[in-house]
């Protein structure tokens, strides 16, 4: 009742989908409290359909949704420019900009209902692949036996634009030495740079669903959303995601090697992203990860 009566906005910003899914649009759900007018903001990560569901329902009770994402991590929330990307009808944008510019400096106007989320599966791409590089450079570095102090690292990787997430996957690293341990840093989500394991699974998913809707291939992001699912079958949940570099080193994440899908090989986690010739493998329509 507080909500319809009294309350002209209403923002959330939940943990997950399934959350989305009973607390805005479940029978006695937000949705099913607002009333002509009102103006609905979500900050959640959810699928794209999801976020049309809330639209579509939004829309239905003659009140307003703007899908508004927030990207970048815990640190730029706190400092006010964490980006947020909006998607909705002109009218609800509009009531929306000044809340959302509130919240941060860094607010982007996307366009139509859905594109806020629509734009935050490329922003999902972007920050977990880069993550994933970061961890496969240190894993590198030490295999080649290299030393892992941060001068040299981080001017080689100023040349490529990794510098950033290198450089915080260094910090995250040092912390957690033993993190694949019980009761270590990494087990109980005690470094909190970024996004956790879990988040970034989830993310991951609805980029290749998307990709998937429109018969695009993206084999890097399958590849590392394959990665992420081995770090959920560890229980490494709640994780930051420099984990990852530990699951490379105690080869819990093996070399990348696609096989071929109509091969009598066993199923295994090993996609080749580059095949030779001789291997003739097609690339379309995309190899999947296989257990």
């Amino acid at each position: 009742m507080c909500i319809r009566d009294r309350s002209q906005v209403v923002l959330t910003c939940l943990s997950d989908e399934a959350a989305t899914d009973a607390l805005l649009l479940g029978s006695s759900g937000i949705i099913s409290l607002l009333k002509p007018g009102q103006l609905l903001i979500d900050l959640t990560h959810v699928s794209p359909a999801t976020s049309m569901r809330c639209h579509i329902s939004c829309a239905a009770r003659g009140a307003h949704f703007v899908d508004a994402p927030v990207c970048g991590n815990p640190a730029m929330a706190t400092n006010g420019n964490a980006p947020i990307l909006a998607g909705g009808s002109d009218q609800a944008l509009a009531a929306a900009a000044p809340i959302l510019f509130g919240l941060s400096s860094n607010v982007h106007l996307i366009g139509g209902p859905g594109t806020g989320t629509a734009a935050n599966l490329v922003a999902t791409l972007v920050e977990t692949t880069n993550k994933f590089v970061s961890c496969e450079v240190l894993h590198l570095a030490n295999a080649l036996g290299l030393p892992r102090e941060q001068d040299w690292l981080l001017a080689v990787a100023g040349s490529s634009g990794i510098t950033e997430g290198l450089e915080r996957t260094l910090s995250e690293v040092s912390l957690g030495e033993t993190s694949l341990s019980p009761g270590s840093h990494f087990q109980h989500g005690n470094i909190n740079t970024g996004r956790r394991v879990k988040s970034a699974s989830d993310g991951m998913h609805f980029v290749v669903a998307a990709a998937d809707g429109l018969d695009t291939v993206i084999p890097i992001a399958e590849v590392v959303s394959g990665c992420l699912d081995l770090a959920m079958d560890r229980g490494l949940d709640r994780a930051g995601l420099s984990v990852l570099y530990h699951l490379m080193q105690d080869g819990t994440i093996p070399t990348p090697e696609l096989t071929n899908p109509t091969s009598n090989k066993p199923p295994g986690l090993k996609p080749t992203l580059f095949p030779s010739p001789a291997q003739n493998l097609p690339m379309s329509p995309p190899h999947r990860w296989q257990r």
